[in-house]
């Protein structure tokens, strides 16, 4: 009988105790989904890294607007619990677009089952309406890959892309009672930053470029030598708007390799290809300057070095100027800016032929 009521009171006893503690229920299968907030925090800042001048002692090409563009969010959740390794498979995988590209920052509202999550986004610029790749191959995180080595996309805004990281634990209230359910909190932030830096070239040499132009028309009977003769800044107009910018385009080139893919998991560029190039159209900065053209290249923290060459043509193919490999640094998230009279260098085959001048010297200021 004293045992009987000594097993009474333990169970009494134990029950108690229970009652005073939050309790994490173990049910056999914890798949029910809760809300959970992943807030992508973007740092879009792109400050100038260098500025490359390149020393030898109009219109713009529509890629895209914003119109024909929404932002896309993949955010990749993959369980970590008891895992001794990297888990390289997503175990869910949430697609959001936005059209509203002024302001890149998202909040995704994700339904996931309780445990310990890393989460890996990969942000880019897809069509309107549309959940599906346009620049970027994104079947593999592994490996998330140019879309298109025919037809290499540069001089386009909307190759820019960013990738964010977070690591949280989603928490089912429904598990839990007691005080414990009021310090649930499951929501995060990965900051989104660029995984690429930018180089963009600069011809300082437009007058001459213009003049030579002029002279050419003129030559050819398609203006008048008045226009190419005076110097006035309103001449100067006239010669601009005489001469289509779209008549000419420029053929960048890299010369070794260029950077064509990103590992998600190593936070660093995956592959390269070789032989790589794309046309793009100048348009004037201003009466002394012109853009030729820009890139997004693939780089890891450090900075990398990129030989790249310029080729200017005219509508008939022409070769008007080209420039020997320039080594151009580039640095993650910042721009480098390379500066020269890229338009005027005389040419034959593709080689830069400069009377006077003994060398590829290069003047670097660094920001």
């Amino acid at each position: 009988m004293r045992k009987t009521l000594r097993y009474i009171s333990l169970c009494v006893m134990l029950l108690l105790a229970f009652a005073g503690c939050d309790v994490h229920e173990f049910p056999e299968e914890r798949y029910d989904r809760v809300p959970f907030l992943l807030h992508l925090d973007f740092n879009t800042e792109m400050p100038l890294h260098k500025e490359v001048v390149y020393t030898r002692s109009g219109e713009t090409e529509t890629k895209g607007t914003a119109e024909h563009h929404d932002v896309r969010y993949i955010v990749n959740a993959y369980r970590t619990d008891n895992m001794r390794g990297e888990n390289r498979v997503a175990d869910t995988t949430f697609v959001f677009t936005k059209s509203d590209i002024a302001d890149l920052n998202y909040t995704a509202h994700l339904q996931l089952p309780e445990g310990k999550y890393d989460f890996k986004v990969w942000a880019d610029y897809v069509d309107v309406g549309s959940y599906e790749d346009k620049y970027y191959d994104t079947q593999d995180f592994a490996e998330i890959i140019l879309a298109d080595r025919e037809n290499h996309s540069g001089s386009n805004d909307y190759r820019d892309a960013f990738r964010g990281y977070a690591t949280a634990t989603v928490t089912n209230p429904a598990y839990y009672t007691g005080s414990v359910v009021g310090t649930i909190d499951n929501q995060a932030t990965a900051e989104m930053k660029r995984p690429m830096g930018k180089f963009k070239f600069v011809s300082t040499d437009v007058e001459v470029f213009l003049s030579r132009v002029a002279q050419m028309m003129k030559e050819r009977g398609m203006l008048m030598s008045a226009d190419a003769e005076s110097d006035t800044k309103a001449a100067y107009e006239q010669l601009l708007q005489s001469i289509d910018l779209g008549e000419f385009y420029v053929v960048f080139r890299y010369n070794a390799f260029m950077p064509c893919s990103f590992n998600m998991f190593t936070d660093k560029p995956a592959d390269s290809w070789t032989g790589m190039s794309f046309t793009s159209r100048m348009y004037t900065e201003n009466e002394m300057e012109m853009t030729l053209g820009y890139d997004y290249i693939f780089v890891n923290g450090t900075e990398t070095t990129l030989a790249i060459s310029v080729e200017v043509y005219n509508r008939d193919g022409e070769l008007m100027s080209s420039t020997n490999p320039i080594n151009v640094p580039i640095v993650r998230s910042k721009m480098t800016v390379v500066k020269g009279e890229f338009l005027t260098s005389k040419a034959t085959g593709g080689i830069t032929i400069n009377p006077g001048y003994d060398g590829d010297d290069y003047n670097i200021e660094i920001y």
